[in-house]
């Protein structure tokens, strides 16, 4: 069946079959790699104790826990997190039914405690793989534009039966506070870490904050009142926001003081920055699985990109 397929290809679709057939190969076999090498950088490499871990690539378990008494919350459930992912996706029509097309995803960035028996240390998800252990589904006719600020809303009706054909479908995943957390990834002290990032690159930061709602941006700046920053209220806006930038600077250099410790990513791309509710082990054989998964995929994808040459590359070459 597959050879008489192959044999009504057109000749321009017979090579980018094959061609699409051994990229599939390459990229299955990195993916393979990739896995098998967490599982087993995650092995070999000895747990530490938030007291005794030193500056570097270091393991550590604990349970999560908010910085302060500011409260992470979901953008959609509304739900109480210390870390959250999410995908919203719209029901479009097509010839075959309905599919869902994914209109807006995200996931967040905001700092948390991993807390151990020896002290804590700050967690900053910013580029880390995260495994989180819970998800929440649900559909809904209620647009995004009404998702926004009605949370409580959602999450109230989202386990209704009666909104399972609704129009979006959103998802998200959490790391809970109290839950377990396991990271490995690249550990700094959090004062030379704050130290460490220019005050350009903090002003950068803020007029890109302030970007995101430009009407609060034309009311704060729009000294002529035309509806618009011209060159002269964008120096003004700038100045602002390095005082803005200053402050924030200083605000964070004092309250890490203390000494405390950071993970982030690390800068070598050969150690993964892992964050995972999943207990080590258990995030090991889920590794394995993949790379073995993986692995398969390559043998058959490479297997189908030789088939494919051999029966009908090779004779329009002859």
């Amino acid at each position: 069946m597959l050879e008489a397929f192959i044999l009504a290809l057109e000749p321009g679709e017979a090579v980018a079959a094959m061609i699409v057939a051994a990229v599939l190969s390459a990229v299955t076999a990195y993916r393979s790699y990739r896995n098998i090498h967490n599982a087993r950088l995650i092995e070999d490499h000895p747990t530490s104790t938030a007291r005794s871990a030193h500056q570097g690539y270091v393991e550590l378990e604990g349970t999560g826990h908010f910085i302060d008494d500011t409260r992470l919350r979901a953008p959609y459930s509304g739900k109480e997190c210390l870390w959250y992912r999410y995908v919203v996706e719209e029901a479009v029509q097509t010839r075959n039914g309905r599919r869902w097309k994914a209109v807006e995803r995200g996931e967040s960035s905001d700092t948390f405690l991993l807390v151990d028996s020896t002290g804590q240390v700050v967690i900053d998800p910013d580029g880390a793989e995260v495994v989180p252990v819970q998800h929440h589904r649900w559909t809904s006719s209620l647009g995004m534009k009404y998702a926004v600020g009605h949370q409580k809303t959602l999450a109230a009706v989202a386990g209704l039966l009666s909104l399972s054909s609704g129009r979006f479908r959103y998802t998200e995943e959490y790391l809970f506070p109290g839950m377990a957390v396991y990271a490995i990834g690249l550990l700094k002290n959090l004062q030379s870490h704050v130290g460490s990032i220019s005050l350009r690159d903090r002003v950068a930061e803020v007029l890109r904050q302030w970007k995101l709602d430009q009407q609060q941006l034309v009311n704060r700046f729009d000294l002529d009142g035309d509806g618009k920053i011209d060159d002269k209220e964008w120096m003004l806006a700038r100045q602002e926001a390095r005082r803005e930038a200053a402050r924030i600077q200083q605000e964070e250099f004092k309250q890490y003081n203390d000494g405390l410790n950071i993970m982030i990513k690390p800068a070598e791309t050969r150690r993964p920055y892992i964050i995972s509710g999943i207990p080590p082990r258990k995030l090991v054989s889920r590794y394995r699985w993949r790379g073995a998964f993986a692995l398969a995929a390559f043998f058959a994808c490479g297997a189908l990109a030789v088939y494919i040459f051999n029966l009908r590359v090779a004779v329009m070459i002859q």
